[in-house]
């Protein structure tokens, strides 16, 4: 039933409707919309310039948040015992030059090993006489099995591990914090990133926390520098089972990277130990991490794993694991130099790990030697663009889950259960808002996987790994274009003559019920990301249906673009928190497409990935462009933009690999020259072969023209030998080549 205060007849026109489409009401419709001389819309103009301001700021405010990097300290301008990046450097410079560093070369086990003597040496000579500098280099020979992929057993002889430990020397403890990175590299890669930054930064990290000769050491720290981590863990294996100084570990932080340089994420914790994520979250400088990537690493979505697991599966000691994850383009590759960390990257992780490591073994509060004492099971935990971290045990979380999504649904049975006139049939129309809005979120998916499907069909794959900007035109536009035009029109439809603030908060109040109710069954699983949606939730809750309720309310005859603008203020933390996920979470699987392999497509991944960021972004946000005069110029635009962008995808330019200044985006191909020789049961040789096996780990594959004969062209080089088995024996040679 439609309020027959909401349909007037002025100086005998018509009755004021909304119409189902698109087009710019005339000058008559705008004067009809005048209520006591203020607008009860937006002009299309306005909506334009609110819009466009307000994103762009999200937009650089992210951007800065995301790319910050505090500036690199020297050992002239910083004290002693505060980490400098230009120390860390020198040592990451060593390691690179060294070249790959494989497990069981040269370059790993005796260059690499020995620069982390000499170093350690160096140390010991010039600390503080309350303290222990221990040494030990060990050789650990073993097996386990690994729950990885398909799981797998692994058996390993005679990997190295240098280990360091520091101890008080009047007071040594039974309670070790360990800090493990590893020395090796995959072959073919210098390891930069992966994992030599790691190296260079608790080399640097010892130096500093041994010149501090005013904090006693209250627990012992153990520098772990495996030599054995791309062998899938062997290294860190041997020392948790066999090394005596393992059984002292009450916890450990690990470093590991799947990119090169920017920030060093938190993405796995615990477990069901809060206490050490507590502890970052409350001394790192810069924090950053979110809990979402932890649930997503951990669920196998994403193909790679760490030293974590070891400690956790066979040490039973709970951790953080850290990695760098930015340009994951040169991951494992060639180009993973130390020209890809950039300055202030090495001490914005040597600040965060001091000060968390400075913490656990100095301060008298620490919870390493008990850690038992604060066991609350797991943590949700996210930052707050790199400013702060939040924490809350899932316990608390699903208390307060309760609270605001039961609390809105209360809210909204008040509203239905009004006897004001106003509220007449409320939940018709509330009920019509929720059909309206989960339409459109379909047909959001709908088109960006049909775009997504075209462009895979047509052969031109992957347009968007070398330009990432393309993801925002080819998938986001069209998305949001659906999304604004379904709601548009369907609300034209369904609520004709609705006075439009009406209309707004009726598509805010269903919103609400569909948040809150997709926070409640989040809850009932005991997902720990509830927390991002908690976040999003709880500010509207508070500042729209309680402080401010009677600003938004229909009839209050304000400003409209007052209205707005206070509406978007609210909105800003929840849009800044979900706009960073979003940087994060494209700036993950962009590159990462790279290396999904032949089967599942990547458009589609990353058209459903839109998707679910459209809907996440536009939500509470969409119910504003019911205040729109039009918009037909708006979605024109997007709908221009898109169709430029899908003609520049199916073009002869839309290469999708690149190597240059801008961007290094190349592919991967794994190149394995394979020599067998084949045994019978007397012992004698049947049959010998060799050949150059290549496999790529891309989508596209060999259907992209990149210099396929290559092989046949490139010159022969003598096989070195043939390792011999009984009845079957291999050599293989095996490294990324990378073809552009």
């Amino acid at each position: 039933m439609v309020d027959p205060k909401l349909s007037v007849r002025r100086r005998g026109q018509h009755k004021v409707s909304r119409s189902p489409q698109l087009p710019i009401p005339s000058s008559e419709d705008r004067h009809m919309r005048k209520e006591n001389g203020r607008r009860k819309d937006l002009s299309q103009k306005s909506t334009i310039f609110f819009f466009l301001v307000y994103y762009s700021a999200v937009f650089y405010i992210v951007r800065y948040s995301v790319n910050y990097l505090p500036n690199p300290k020297s050992l002239v301008n910083s004290k002693p015992t505060e980490f400098t990046e230009e120390q860390a450097r020198k040592h990451l410079n060593y390691f690179v030059s060294l070249g790959p560093r494989v497990a069981g070369s040269l370059a790993n086990d005796v260059h690499a090993a020995n620069y982390i003597l000499e170093t350690v040496l160096k140390v010991k000579a010039s600390v503080s006489p309350s303290l222990k500098v221990e040494i030990d280099t060990q050789r650990p020979t073993g097996s386990f099995t690994l729950d990885f992929v398909s799981g797998f057993g692994s058996y390993y002889t005679n990997v190295t591990n240098t280990i360091v430990r520091v101890s008080a020397v009047d007071s040594p403890s039974n309670h070790a914090l360990l800090l493990n990175c590893h020395t090796d590299s995959v072959n073919g890669a210098p390891g930069a990133s992966d994992d030599a930054v790691a190296c260079a930064v608790l080399l640097e990290v010892m130096r500093a926390v041994t010149s501090d000769h005013t904090h006693p050491l209250l627990h012992d720290i153990i520098f772990l520098f495996n030599g054995a981590e791309e062998n899938l863990h062997q290294a860190s294996h041997g020392f948790i089972t066999q090394h005596p100084w393992a059984k002292q570990v009450k916890g450990f932080i690990n470093l590991e990277a799947a990119g090169a340089g920017g920030k060093e994420i938190v993405f796995q914790t615990g477990p069901s130990h809060p206490w050490l994520a507590s502890a970052w979250a409350m001394n790192a400088p810069h924090p950053f991490g979110t809990v979402i990537a932890q649930e997503l690493f951990q669920s196998g979505i994403i193909p790679s794993d760490t030293d974590f697991r070891i400690f956790r599966d066979y040490g039973k000691i709970p951790g953080i694991d850290l990695a760098y994850m930015t340009n994951g383009y040169v991951y494992h590759t060639l180009y993973d130099d130390v020209d890809r960390i950039l300055p202030g990257c090495i001490q914005r992780a040597g600040d965060n790990i001091l000060a968390v490591v400075d913490h656990l073994v100095k301060s008298p509060s620490s919870l390493l030697p008990n850690p038992g004492s604060y066991r609350h099971g797991a943590l949700a935990f996210m930052d707050f663009l790199g400013i702060f971290m939040i924490t809350l045990p899932m316990r608390m979380l699903s208390i307060l889950n309760m609270l605001f999504s039961v609390g809105p649904i209360i809210y909204l049975a008040r509203c239905i259960m009004s006897s004001a006139a106003e509220r007449l049939h409320y939940e018709q129309k509330i009920f019509k808002g929720i059909v309206i809005i989960m339409s459109s979120w379909l047909a959001c998916a709908f088109v960006v996987f049909l775009l997504a499907i075209f462009v895979t069909k047509c052969g031109n794959s992957m347009a968007f790994f070398s330009r990432p900007y393309l993801v925002v035109f080819l998938y986001g536009l069209p998305g949001l274009a659906t999304l604004l035009i379904v709601n548009r029109v369907a609300a034209s439809i369904v609520f004709k003559n609705e006075d439009p603030w009406m209309l707004e908060t009726i598509f805010f109040d269903s919103y609400l019920f569909i948040w809150s109710a997709i926070l409640f069954q989040i809850n009932y699983i005991q997902l720990q990301s509830s927390l991002i949606l908690l976040l999003c939730v709880l500010p509207l809750c508070l500042i729209r249906c309680l402080f401010l309720k009677k600003i938004f309310h229909h009839k209050n005859d304000g400003i409209v673009a007052t209205k707005v603008a206070v509406y978007l203020a609210a909105l800003l933390p929840h849009t800044l928190i979900l706009f960073s996920l979003s940087w994060i979470g494209l700036d993950l699987f962009i590159p990462l497409c790279g290396r999904l392999g032949t089967v599942v497509p990547p458009d589609l991944v990353i058209a459903g990935l839109v998707a679910l960021l459209l809907i996440l972004l536009s939500h509470f946000v969409l119910s504003l462009i019911h205040l729109a005069e039009s918009i037909q110029w708006i979605v024109a635009g997007m709908l221009l933009l898109s169709a430029g962008a899908l003609c520049f995808v199916l073009s002869s330019h839309a290469f999708p690999y690149a190597v240059d200044n801008d961007i290094t985006a190349p592919q991967r191909l794994i190149v394995q020259h394979i020599s067998r020789t084949f045994y019978g049961f007397d012992k004698k040789v049947r049959q010998q072969d060799s050949g150059i096996w290549l496999n790529t780990m891309d989508y596209p594959g060999f259907k992209v023209d990149t210099g396929s004969n290559a092989a046949n062209e490139s010159p022969l080089l003598p096989c070195k030998g043939v390792i011999e088995f009984d009845f079957y024996a291999y050599h293989a040679q095996s490294f990324n080549m990378i073809w552009f």
